[in-house]
């Protein structure tokens, strides 16, 4: 991974530990009052880490990191979903196109890392992804476009466009170009999704951990602690909480923990 790429990742990652910091502590505020359902949660969320250590060692680091970026994309748009209700279309829309762009992530990352040497094969990489967009348009796609609420399914296009180009382009690309372009989709839906879910909850909230200089200087304490975790001694024991190569699994924990939260949430 060259340099640049390695520490636009290593920031997306340390600034992702930041939000998880403000996630989980959202979580333990709404449990506060109810200790069993608190102690449930907690124990849940124990389980699935260890579950997802077993899932990352077995299937390998590459595989399952694949699996989560996957998987974070239906986090990002269910979010949005949440973060911009008001502007929402039907509920049928809205229910579809929230697997439009995790189908569509899915197919550019098998067409970028040119899995099952798909530049060899140009055809089969313009019927899948026109059998896609045929998909996306049909299953609600067409009636989002129509109905004024198109975010999602333009996301979707726009990553089945990216597989036809990456794709066509790939025999010319080297290992560490295409990481280079995949660590730029993950780092901007990323940082996208960091300040709406900080926005969001800074206008619902009173409270001073979310005005933007508390959010600002956890953000840079975070990212500061995880550059130091490299280089001073003493705090290498932080390494598989802050440690680059072990982002993913973190990753993987706060969209489940997201996931089962509301089903555990005591009703206001």
């Amino acid at each position: 991974m060259a340099p640049e790429i390695l520490n636009l990742y290593a920031l997306t990652a340390w600034m992702g530990q930041a939000h998880f910091f403000f996630a989980f502590r959202g979580q333990a505020k709404a449990f506060a009052k109810q200790p069993r359902r608190s102690l449930i949660f907690v124990a849940l969320v124990g389980l699935i880490l260890l579950a997802l250590l077993g899932m990352r060692t077995l299937i390998g680091i590459g595989l399952f990191s694949a699996l989560v970026w996957i998987y974070f994309i239906g986090h990002f748009v269910r979010s949005e979903r949440v973060f911009q209700a008001s502007q929402s279309g039907s509920a049928d829309t809205v229910k579809l196109a929230y697997y439009q762009p995790v189908l569509s992530f899915a197919w550019l990352t098998l067409a970028l890392f040119n899995v099952g040497h798909l530049d060899t094969r140009p055809w089969l990489l313009l019927v899948v992804t026109l059998a896609l967009a045929f998909i996306v348009l049909s299953l609600g796609g067409w009636k989002a476009l129509s109905s004024g609420s198109p975010r999602f399914t333009v996301l979707a296009l726009f990553f089945l466009g990216e597989c036809l180009v990456w794709g066509t382009y790939g025999r010319y690309m080297t290992p560490a170009f295409r990481v280079g372009v995949y660590v730029f989709h993950i780092a901007a839906a990323s940082y996208f999704h960091y300040l709406a879910s900080y926005f969001f909850a800074g206008a619902r909230s009173r409270d001073a951990l979310l005005r933007p200089a508390a959010i600002i200087a956890v953000n840079v304490a975070v990212v500061t602690l995880g550059w130091a975790s490299g280089f001073v001694g003493l705090l290498h024991w932080l390494t598989p909480l802050l440690g680059i190569e072990w982002f993913t699994l973190w990753v993987a924990l706060h969209l489940i923990a997201s996931d089962l939260f509301p089903r555990l949430r005591p009703s206001s």
